[in-house]
C-alpha cells in the first residue's frame, strides 16, 4: 500500500502494516466503485477545452518584440551604463521621450 509520511516521503509499505505505523498520514487505495463504461469512452475522446490545450499559451498577451532604443552615437549608447548593462531599466538617451506620466489636455468645444 502507499502511504506518506511526515517527511513526506511516499513510501510502499505492507497493508497490515500501514495501520500501525503513527507516521502514515494518509493512504490510497484503489476504489471499489466501478466507471460507467460510457463515461471512459468520453473522458478518452473528448476534445480538449482551450485550457488544456498545451499549444495554446499566448492568449491575451502580446507577440513578443525586440526594443530598440535610439541613441546618436554608439559612444551615447556605450556611456548609458545602466541601461546598456541592464536594459529593462528606463533609457537615458536624448533621442527618446517617454509617453509615461500625466497628461492634461484642452478640450475645446470644436478645432479652429
Amino acid at each position: 500500500m502507499l502511504a506518506c509520511t511526515q517527511q513526506g516521503d511516499l513510501v510502499l509499505l505492507p497493508k497490515r502494516k500501514v495501520a500501525e505505523q503513527p507516521e502514515t498520514l494518509f493512504r490510497i487505495e484503489p476504489s471499489r466503485m466501478k466507471a460507467p463504461l460510457s463515461m471512459l469512452f468520453d473522458l478518452a475522446n473528448r476534445p480538449k477545452t482551450y485550457w488544456e490545450d498545451e499549444n495554446c499559451f499566448e492568449e491575451n498577451k502580446e507577440k513578443g518584440h525586440a526594443m530598440y532604443m535610439p541613441y546618436s552615437s554608439e559612444q551615447e549608447m556605450v556611456s548609458d551604463e545602466a541601461y546598456y548593462d541592464m536594459p529593462w531599466l528606463t533609457c537615458h538617451s536624448e533621442d527618446m521621450c517617454s509617453l509615461s506620466g500625466d497628461w492634461f489636455f484642452h478640450l475645446v468645444p470644436e478645432p479652429s
